[in-house]
């Protein structure tokens, strides 16, 4: 259902958050991906994120479609481990440095 929201003018518009190709403002597409907005902008500046579009050089939008494909790439069924558990790790020797 569309709702009436103002732009950052302040000028009354209708969205449809339901539609797919809705353009959602990074604080909206931040809601809808359960991030803070700044997560979003790093993850945005890393190349981490999902897709967006620059409308000019101040003006970013998110296509409602790509958030919710971005959060489904992400979805997971267990925790995945990056380290060895502890009796597997690798032993590593303390060196003892020698001033010259």
């Amino acid at each position: 259902m569309p709702e009436l929201v103002k732009n950052a003018e302040g000028n009354p518009h209708f969205v449809d958050y339901t539609d797919p190709d809705a353009l959602l403002t990074p604080q909206q597409a931040s809601v809808l991906a359960g991030l803070s907005h700044r997560t979003l902008d790093n993850k945005r500046s890393d190349g981490t994120g999902p897709k967006y579009i620059r409308l000019s050089s101040r003006c970013v939008r998110y296509r409602r479609r790509d958030i919710m494909k971005w959060v489904a790439e992400h979805e997971r069924t267990k925790t995945e481990s990056r380290l060895p558990p502890r009796d597997q790790a690798p032993k590593v020797e303390a060196v003892k440095r020698v001033k010259p």
